[in-house]
């Protein structure tokens, strides 16, 4: 039988409750048009819990929530998962400005072209009002 305190001095009491960080890295990559997440079972329910729990802060239709890794260092992330109460509209919004950008624009690297079609997001917006 342990005493009571025993243990306390040296921390071991608390990792009951709190688990160590996973120090292991997560990987995300895109293979055939679907992304893929690898990492340890710990830090995907550390993630679990962030994404099921954003609705909370919905702020003008849009909720992200940060995957913050076991190692978190001020403006760094693994990643973001955002949600968009209007996304079926952002989406017909962009496919309306890029067919009407590159209709003008000699297809070219998606670099150049990415601002163009950003910038006429809001003029395709202004037209369906």
């Amino acid at each position: 039988m342990v005493a009571r305190g025993q243990g306390r001095a040296d921390g071991t009491w608390w990792r009951r409750w709190r688990p160590e960080d996973d120090v292991r890295v997560a990987e995300v990559a895109r293979l055939d048009g679907v992304l893929s997440v690898r990492a340890s079972a710990s830090l995907l329910r550390r993630w679990a819990v962030s994404v099921a729990t954003m609705g909370d802060d919905v702020y003008e239709g849009m909720s992200y929530t940060e995957l913050d890794g076991p190692k978190w260092e001020l403006c760094r992330s693994d990643g973001e998962v955002q949600t968009f109460r209007d996304y079926h509209q952002r989406v017909s919004v962009a496919k309306v400005s890029r067919r009407e950008v590159l209709g003008e624009h000699a297809p070219g690297e998606p670099a150049e072209l990415r601002p163009l079609i950003w910038s006429r997001n809001g003029a395709v917006r202004d037209r369906r009002r």
